[in-house]
């Protein structure tokens, strides 16, 4: 019998618990993600460093040396565009990995020279978790998931269980490197519809604080003391 792509994906992803899958966004879409988010940081340091009165976690992101994960990375969850993406990109995913999704939560990262990802496994509601390349200055960045490295190019994803794939990324040795999160649970799955939007009560807003611990106080420091 002749397997057709999706069940090829569908094999991989359930035999390594993770799978790359090439060009799942491409050209100008790409460009556009990368603009933003490169401005949403750059926006972010004018709050930190000269108008900290101002400053919101979830409206402005943070960046912080504290970070368990990704220490001095520029984070932002529940952003709008990304929690967009993340409704838009389901049905693509369950056709390809065989499962019926319950989103979640999007979430994008901004790396910079030396900054590294920790090993580190996800908390429930990324049961089910993509990691979208959308650009970068500089060299191929590989993600370890349990010890392989994956190298991705522009608009390459990489479907994995968060929950059970040890993940990290040695420290970065290029300007820049973009990464947008989509996050879902399996709806048939241990954590069924519990999870839905993250227990938030519509896409594109914060968490309630003590829910699930994403957004609980501020991660704000003047960046201008971190090197």
């Amino acid at each position: 019998m002749i397997k057709t792509q999706s069940q090829k994906v569908n094999i991989d992803f359930e035999k390594n618990r993770y799978v790359s899958i090439p060009q799942v966004l491409e050209g100008r879409i790409l460009d556009f993600f990368y603009a933003y988010i490169t401005l949403f940081a750059d926006r972010f340091e004018i709050i930190a460093n000269d108008l900290p009165q101002y400053y919101n976690e979830y409206e402005h992101g943070w960046r912080s040396r504290k970070d368990p994960v990704a220490p001095h990375s520029f984070s932002k969850y529940g952003d709008m565009l990304a929690d967009t993406l993340l409704l838009l990109m389901r049905e693509n995913i369950e056709n390809r990995i065989g499962l019926k999704l319950i989103p979640t939560y999007g979430f994008f990262r901004l790396y910079k020279k030396g900054n590294d990802l920790k090993p580190h496994k996800d908390r429930p509601p990324c049961e089910i978790s993509l990691s979208l390349c959308i650009g970068y200055e500089g060299e191929q960045w590989p993600l370890y998931i349990n010890g392989m490295p994956i190298y991705q190019e522009r608009g390459d994803v990489v479907v994995y269980r968060g929950c059970e794939a040890l993940h990290w990324r040695k420290p970065f040795i290029g300007k820049h490197h973009a990464q947008i999160f989509l996050h879902y649970v399996d709806k048939n799955g241990p954590y069924g519809k519990k999870y839905t939007y993250d227990s938030r009560p519509f896409i594109g807003l914060p968490t309630i604080t003590g829910t699930t611990g994403v957004y609980q106080g501020t991660r704000y420091e003047n960046t201008k003391s971190e090197s």
